[in-house]
């Protein structure tokens, strides 16, 4: 069987072909969040396939819709089996929001921790602040998604024992390779991101299978 750790099943136009293509190829399937909505989205498609896992989180480009109101968030956090998609983003979310950012990451990644789940953990330029925060509220079930930062914080990772999830930018970037080839082995995920994450590098709209290329 093949695992696709992390994909955003929600963002979907027509769900029911995808659902299809994971059933037929037996691809064990996490669907992140981005927000309540997109969970709530993930748990329906969840009943099509057993395959399906949905998973709650805040992306930070969502954290201001939740600063003022974090203990809403507890249940989802309670019922999902991992935590994902929170971290961090000082590439493409708005700079101007950081501290909004930390303060939802944290709040999120402590109530996890304290319950004992894995978080998947986004970490834009933004790597050193998810390092000492993580290290600060002492979290060690950790998955980093789609690292593409410094190698020198990469290695302070890999040092905590955290997992992480490689995907379709391996065939497009020497450093993403690099950063997969000095992983420890058992360490070392599989991801898509789709529908966006190749759709991102190449234009078109990712689909469950390409996982296989992922880790061919």
């Amino acid at each position: 069987m093949y695992c696709d750790l992390h994909t955003h099943l929600d963002m979907y136009d027509d769900i029911n072909p995808i659902v299809r293509e994971i059933n037929d190829n037996a691809i064990l399937t996490l669907a992140s969040s981005i927000d309540i909505p997109s969970y709530e989205s993930s748990l329906h498609i969840a009943k099509e396939s057993p395959l399906i896992i949905p998973t709650f989180g805040i992306h930070p480009s969502k954290a201001y819709s939740y600063e003022s109101k974090l203990e809403d968030l507890d249940g989802f956090i309670y019922q999902s089996p991992l935590i994902g998609e929170i971290g961090l983003d000082y590439l493409w979310v708005n700079p101007l929001n950081k501290n909004v950012q930390i303060k939802v990451f944290k709040y999120i990644a402590q109530k996890a921790t304290e319950m004992d789940k894995f978080i998947v953990v986004h970490t834009k330029d933004a790597e050193v602040d998810v390092l000492n925060i993580l290290d600060e509220i002492k979290s060690d079930k950790v998955i980093i998604h789609w690292y593409s930062g410094p190698i020198d914080i990469y290695k302070e990772y890999i040092s905590r024992g955290w997992y992480f999830t490689f995907g379709v930018e391996l065939e497009y970037s020497a450093h993403i390779r690099t950063l997969a080839n000095i992983t420890p082995k058992d360490r070392l995920l599989a991801e898509t991101d789709n529908p966006v994450g190749i759709e991102w590098l190449s234009g078109k709209i990712g689909m469950p299978s390409d996982i296989f290329e992922v880790y061919n």
